[in-house]
Formats: C-alpha cells, structure tokens, sequence
C-alpha cells in the first residue's frame, strides 16, 4: 500500500513548511493531530504509513521534519519504530502520540531518546511539543555545524603553518607581502584561488584593484605597521572580491613587519584565516538561540526554569511574568512555595505536592497535572502543568510549561450549571418533552410526558410506540411525520392519545426533526395535556348559548306576559259580566283556560330564563322525593319499576320545594318516555363534596358540599349530538304534539337559579343519568317563611282607598284600572315612572302598584321618589320576570310582589291585604 499525502487545508501559518511524516492506522487520530497542529499556527505537509514497510521505505527515501508515531501499530510499536529510525542515523524529532502510555513506558521512551509524548485526551499540548522538539533539534544541528566548522577551520591552520616554510606557494591560509607603496610584493596559491587571479598576476598591483571591499581597512592597517613596527594580530575583515561580488567572506588577519638587516621595515607580511564558515556557523548558532527565545517567548503557555539547586526560578518568559504578576528579576528570589496557597485541594500542603511532582519530573515523569497558583496580587489560578527535567551543567533543571486554564475552568462551571439548568427544566416543565425514532419509537422523555400518557416511571416510557401505542388514530402520526420532514418543524397539532390506562386526552404538538452528521435522525416532541382546556372551552360555549338562548326566552316571556296578561284580565271581567247569560260566561271561561295555558309556558320560559319570583325555604330532599312517590306511581305505567335509594342523614338546601318538585317530576316524565317498553326508574339523594380538583375540570362548579339529587333510567339513551342539546328550548326528539320541548330546558333555569348545576351521562341503549347538585343551606332562616303569593280561596274584598297604578302596557293598565274600580277604589294611572311621581305631588295614595320595567323611569327608581315624599306608602311590585324585588327596595318601605301575568281576581286579593297589614302598626299604636 503507497503512503497517503492529505490534502493541504487552509490554516494559519507560522515559518516554512513542516514536512510531518504520521506512524499512525487510524486516520481520525491524524485529522485530530493535524488539527491541533494547524490550530497551534503551522503549516503542515502531512504523509502518512500505517505499517513497518512503509515507514521504513519512507525514512530511506526522504528526510522529514517531524515524525508523529502511535505507540501500539498492528505489526509493532512506536519505540520499535523509534529504533529503526535511530538506526538508519537520521536525527528527526520523534513524538508519541498516545491515548494510554503509563508511567514507566514514559519514562522508558524518554530515556531511549524519544522527543516527547502526547496523551491523546490532551491533544492541545501536540504543537507546544512539536515547537519543543524541532527547536531542539536545530540547537543540536547548529552547535554540531560551528564546532565541526571551527575544527576544520583550526586543523587547515594547524597544517598551513606545519608547511609554510617547506612548501610556502601551498599553505592553506593567505599570505601576502606589501611594498611601502602597498603594492602585492608575493602571495601565495591560497590568496589566489580566493582572489581568482593567477599568483603571478598579484605582483605590483594594489589590493584596491582585486578587493575594494577590504582596501581601505587594510592600507590602514598597513600604514600603522609601517609606522610603528608593531604587529596587528586577529583583525576580522569582511567583504567581497571582484571577481566574485556574490562570495562576502570573513578573514582573520594579523600583519607583521619585516625587517632588512639593517633594521629598517621594508615590507608587511599579512596572514589571513578564512574564517567565513566558522562565522557562518557562530551566526547560525546565535540565530538558533533566538529563534528559540522567540519561541518561548511567544509560547502560549508560561515557561519557568527551575534550579533544584538553589530551590528558585532562574528565568522565566513573559507569559509566566503576566500570570505571576512579577518580573523575571523577582521570580529569581521565589520558589514553588511562594506561588502556591497554604493547601492544595487535597488537603496536601503546597511544598508536600511541589516536592512530590518535581521528583516525579526528575525520575522522567512528565505527566500532566492540575496545580493552583498565587499571582502577587493573592489572586489564586488554576493552571495545567507539565514539568520536564533539562540536562545542564548548570545544575538540576526543571523546565515547567504552565497553562492558565481558568477560563477552561469558568466555562466548564457555566457550562455544568446550564446543563443542570435546562435538565431541571426540562424535569420539571409541565409540557411533555421526549425523542422519538423517525419510526415513533421513544428514546428518552421528561417526567410530565410519562405522567402524560399513564407511566408510572420513564423507563416505563421508553420504548413505547408512539404510532401504535399512543396515538388514538395512528394514521395521525404518519402525517404529522410527513409534514416535520419536508418543513422540519411542526407547531400547534392536537391530536387526541390513548393513556396506558385507556384513558384519551388531547394534547397540542410540536414537533422538530434533528439532523446530526454521523448520527441517525431524531425527532424532538413537545406536548402539551390540553384536554382540561378543550373541556372547559366546551362547557363555556355551552353555557353562552344557553344564556343567550336564556335572555332570549325571558325577553320572549315578558312581552308575551303582558299581553296574556291582558287577555286572562278581560277574560275574567268578561265572566263576571255575563253570569246571566250561562252561554257568553262560558265562551270568556274557555278564554281564560286558554289564557292560564299561555300564562304556564311563560312561567316554564321564565324558569328556564331563570327570571321567575322563587319562595325558598330549608328544603329536604328526601321529603320532596317521598311526597312524590306517591303520586309517580299514578302517572308513570305499571310497567316501569320505581326505586328509591335516600341518604339517611340529608343535610337541608335553601330552595322553592313546589320548583324543586318540578324539576324531579320533569325528570322523572322524562325518563318515562324513554321507556316506552318498560324499565327501571331509580331515584336517589346523597350529600358529596366536591373540592378544587372537580372545579378546575368543571369551571362552573363551585368547590363545596352539595345535595345531589340523581334520577337513572334503563330507556333507550341518547347519542353525543342529542345530549349537547337537550336543554334547549324547544328541542324534542318527540313526535309532533307529544312535547313542547320545555321540560328540561325547565329544568336546567330551576337548578341554575338555585345555584346549582346538573350533568348527563347517557350513551345510546344504556340509559340515563341525570345529577342534580344543589349546594347546602349555610346558616338559618326563619321557620315561618313570607308568603308572596295570596291563597285563591280568599274571597276578594274590596275598599275606598287610593291607588296609585304605574304600567307602560295600555291592556293591563286599563285592565287593573276597571278591576279595582269594581272592587270600589280610587285608581290613579300613570303610563310611567316620572308621571307617577307627577301625580303623588298633588295625591297622597295609600298604595303604589308599580311594574319594574318601565320607559322613562323604572319600579325601583320610582319607589325610592315616592318613599322619600311619602314615608308610609305601600309598595307592590309587579313584573313578568324580576327576581329580588327586595334588593331594589328602598330601604324600610313595606313591599310585596305579584308576578304577571295575574287575574284580576288576583289583583284584587293582594291588594286588600297590602292594604290591611299597613294599618295594622296603626291600629296597635291606638289607645
């Protein structure tokens, strides 16, 4: 298998280059190391062999960088590779890169020589090694470079002086000898093959003509040689010959005078030592230095150099100065110690754990380890240290690389805390929240959701289905899948689910597909329990309608009050009127029937209006239902079977018994019909409490103790559409003429007006279940309750007084007029309340009839006038729909209340004894 070259990426360069040749099987292992490295700024030209025979073939044929190796390969290991490499005598930086080297194995590959090792979960450390390495590696080359430059250099002049009288044309170093004109005299082949003329060439000319660079430095010289006889030893000069300007070379040179005999100088001799290699070498060291300087220097980590020893810091780069808050100058009097707090945080104190690691690092250990430090502001920081034992004469060195990590620290502390955040969140929202397969197969969920659908634990939810075992209709939730994957989100879908205890609810969905490179498709689920919401939403539309359908019917009634009013008025003056005539009196006997039918279906619209005047008292439930027994048993057929179930204790309700024996009495007529062919009929009473739970289900009840009042039948039921309908006006499911369709609606206005309520069960073929809940009596009421209507027996007598008649309707008005103008009183008509108070300027009556609605001024309003001109006036009411004359009333005035439609006969009974008990204070304060 050919070795791989990956493609070169795009990153942040720092110098030339780095040809990195990677020992490695797994190429997700070298996308991570290329990835550090590129992170770290260089610029990597990657090769990668998986086996021995390609490492072998590549380290033959090519010279690299860096050598990145795994310490475990299928064939061999990373030392092994090691020492092939050593042996080949090629000197290239050696990594391990390795996820599980122990201690020993460390120590043993770093003292075979190993550049350093890299723990894969510590992958950040791989450029801050590389950097290490290589600078190593270019210190070691350049020290080898100059020393072996300057033994050569040193060996050519050892030899050229050995030889320079024997063979002086054939010394290696330059020698040449001036004139005082400071012409070439001789030189020797050295300076020639330097100045590339032949040695008989040099003779006469100056130095000016072959070397400029080096002329006036060196006649200079000369002349102070001339001068004073002194010898100049080891001048350095530098420049370029003529003949080759692109050569700068450095030469060493020492001048000496030669003398004539006679003692006088004749000429210089020069010696000259190439000395360009060695200066090359000392620069390429110098420049080695720096270039490692540089890299500590702007190392991202803090370096610190420590002398065991001494027990102090001997240097430090600016990074470490930033971090410890001090200079290089005051780290060199500090130690471990100083920068550590009293105790680390396991309970060790900091010289214990600094000696401890620092041995440690002396046995080659160089694992990497958490310490905290102390800047010289007190601030402690949390820092990750490697600490690597450096050979010197100096003495023990110990190299650390300190890395700050509070930040890493801070943002694993954020990130811990959000994490907790959004898992109790998400633990304790009250919308359902899991993953599901694209299949619909739970993976995880919250608490909510396992609460949601019937799960006593959220293992008990996961694996669940939701397509098969949630979704009331799966079909659904093919759908909703559908939907999410085209758009990837879908919001707001209800859907009804089957709880694991079969129960069906609705819920509102969100749903969101998550795609994630590598891993398969999820889908995240919202859902929120709205089957409480839904509920109620239907209970109040229900009630709206029925109110609507309520102030419709009470309109209706009152209108139509008025009007039967009149009818049923004139019938009965008319039969007065033609007793003697037996054949008239009974034609206005059949109008006055028909108009007390009329008169019954405005009472039956005003109880389901609930507008109709109540007599409440403390009622028994039992005695209502025993009371009419015995009178079921004559209207229902022999073939239905009554039972009675009572509780034995019944706490007492405040209500109208004749209304509360009209509404059991509807429903047991009711439950007849839907008999046809017999059945049972049960009826029972119990006390329940119902608390916040049944009330937040049920917005219309009020948490308390009720009555309840049921009345079951074994009939034919009803379907869902009859039962939503059942207390509409005028809605029957019976034949044409059998029903009026105000039964139940009755019903509904009685419980309503009690301040109760009443719920339906029923399900075709199964029978029905109608429960009455009606709230027990709070405190007492007086045993003898008012009578608000007078008995019919009462024989109707009349008087002499003053009537005031306050009504807007002309029929009753002028109805009522004649009525108590037989009956011998003075009446006084007003067509509203502002003329009634007109007229009580200049009357004084004994009684004011008033109706409650009328135009200009009402009842009420006009009796709080009246009352404040006429003290002892009496009051009397009359409305086809009013509830509590009583709470409009001003205060202290004696008021009584006829509900229209009434007869004249009725008028007139009412009347006389409003009129008698407001005189009877009188006649009691007489003497």
């Amino acid at each position: 298998m050919k070795s791989t070259i990956l493609e070169e990426k795009k990153t942040p360069e720092i110098g030339l280059p780095l040809r990195v040749l990677f020992l490695e099987h797994s190429r997700e292992d070298v996308e991570l190391a290329l990835h550090e490295l590129r992170q770290a700024g260089f610029h990597v030209l990657p090769e990668i062999v998986e086996n021995r025979e390609q490492f072998l073939q590549s380290i033959s044929r090519q010279t690299y960088d860096a050598v990145l190796s795994a310490h475990h390969l299928p064939d061999w290991t990373g030392p092994e590779a090691f020492g092939a490499l050593r042996d080949s005598g090629k000197d290239i930086p050696f990594i391990l890169v390795s996820g599980t080297l122990g201690e020993e194995a460390a120590v043993e590959c770093i003292k075979q020589g190993i550049s350093d090792f890299v723990l894969k979960g510590h992958l950040s450390r791989l450029g801050i090694a590389l950097q290490r390495a290589i600078g190593e590696r270019t210190l070691r080359d350049a020290a080898a470079q100059a020393q072996d430059a300057l033994a050569e250099s040193e060996s050519r002049a050892r030899q050229q002086f050995a030889e320079l009288e024997l063979l002086y044309r054939a010394l290696p170093v330059a020698l040449v000898i001036y004139d005082r004109e400071m012409r070439f005299v001789r030189v020797n082949e050295a300076l020639a093959k330097v100045t590339g003329l032949p040695v008989n060439e040099h003779a006469g000319k100056r130095l000016r003509e072959i070397a400029p660079d080096f002329a006036e430095p060196v006649e200079t010289l000369l002349e102070r040689v001339f001068a004073t006889g002194e010898p100049i030893v080891n001048v350095e000069l530098s420049g370029a010959m003529r003949l080759r300007p692109e050569e700068q070379r450095v030469w060493l040179a020492s001048f000496y005078a030669l003398r004539s005999e006679s003692g006088e100088i004749t000429a210089v001799s020069t010696v000259g030592v190439d000395i360009t290699e060695r200066k090359r070498a000392a620069e390429s060291v110098r420049l080695s230095e720096e270039r490692y300087r540089t890299l500590v220097e702007n190392a991202p980590e803090a370096i610190v150099l420590l002398n065991l020893d001494t027990g102090h810091f001997t240097d430090a780069n600016r990074n470490a100065e930033q971090l410890f808050g001090c200079s290089r100058e005051a780290l060199s009097r500090l130690g471990p110690a100083d920068l550590s707090p009293p105790l680390q945080g396991d309970g060790r104190s900091s010289a214990e754990a600094a000696s401890e690691y620092i041995r440690a690092a002396l046995h080659g250990d160089t694992r990497v380890f958490e310490w905290t430090h102390r800047n010289g502001a007190g601030e402690e920081i949390a820092c990750e240290i490697r600490l690597v034992r450096l050979p010197s004469a100096a003495g023990n060195l110990i190299r650390a690389s300190i890395t700050d990590i509070r930040e890493r620290k801070r943002a694993e502390e954020e990130l811990r805390l959000l994490e907790a955040r959004n898992r109790d969140l998400v633990e304790n929202t009250v919308y359902g929240i899991c993953r599901t397969t694209p299949e619909g197969v739970l993976l995880d969920a919250n608490p909510a959701l396992a609460r949601m659908i019937a799960c006593a634990a959220i293992e008990e939810a996961c694996g669940l289905h939701l397509q098969r075992d949630v979704f009331r209709f799966p079909e659904q939730w093919l759908a909703l899948l559908a939907s999410c994957r085209e758009r990837g989100s879908v919001a707001g879908a209800e859907h009804e689910w089957r709880r694991l205890d079969g129960v069906l609810i609705t819920v509102r969905l969100s749903l969101r597909h998550v795609r994630s490179p590598g891993a398969a498709d999820v889908i995240e689920v919202i859902a929120e329990d709205v089957t409480e919401l839904r509920t109620m939403e239907r209970q109040l539309r229900q009630a709206q309608k029925f109110e609507a359908i309520g102030q419709l019917a009470g309109g209706i009634a009152h209108d139509f009050n008025n009007v039967v009013g009149a009818i049923l008025g004139w019938a009965e003056l008319g039969f007065d009127e033609a007793r003697a005539t037996p054949q008239v009196a009974q034609r206005f006997a059949r109008i006055r029937e028909q108009a007390d039918r009329a008169a019954a279906l405005t009472r039956e619209l005003l109880a389901f209006a609930r507008r109709q005047v109540l007599q409440p008292r403390p009622v028994d439930l039992n005695e209502v239902v025993n009371g009419l027994v015995s009178f079921l048993d004559k209207v229902i057929g022999k073939d239905i079977e009554i039972q009675v179930n009572q509780a034995a204790e019944l706490e007492r309700v405040r209500a109208d018994p004749t209304q509360i024996e009209q509404v059991l009495m509807n429903l047991c007529l009711n439950a007849r019909d839907a008999m046809p062919d017999g059945g049972r009929l049960l009826l029972e009473t119990e006390i329940v409490e119902l608390d916040e739970g049944y009330s937040r289900f049920y917005s219309y009840a009020v948490p308390g103790r009720y009555a309840l009042l049921s009345v079951s039948d074994t009939g034919m039921g009803m379907a869902a559409e009859t039962r939503e309908r059942i207390f509409e006006p005028f809605f029957t499911t019976k034949e044409l003429g059998k029903g009026t369709g105000l039964g139940l609606a009755t019903v509904y206005g009685i419980v309503k007006q009690h301040g109760g309520f009443i719920h339906v069960y029923s399900e075709p073929g199964q029978g029905s279940l109608f429960r009455v809940y009606l709230p027990l009596m709070q405190g007492t009421i007086p045993d003898a309750e008012r009578k608000l209507l007078p008995s019919a027996a009462i024989p109707v007598v009349g008087g002499t007084e003053t009537i005031l008649l306050a009504e807007d309707h002309d029929a009753i008005r002028e109805m009522a007029r004649q009525s108590l103008t037989k009956l011998g009183y003075r009446v006084l008509c007003a067509q509203n309340g502002e003329e009634a108070v007109s007229i009580c300027e200049k009357e004084t009556p004994a009684l004011a009839i008033l109706d409650m609605v009328m135009p200009k001024l009402g009842g009420a309003a006009t009796a709080a006038k009246l009352i404040a001109r006429l003290p002892n006036l009496s009051l009397l009411f009359t409305s086809g729909y009013f509830t509590d004359p009583s709470a409009v009333s001003p205060p202290g005035a004696e008021v009584r209340f006829l509900q229209k439609p009434y007869s004249p006969s009725a008028l007139g009974r009412l009347v006389r004894e409003v009129l008698d008990q407001s005189k009877k204070p009188k006649e009691q304060a007489a003497p």
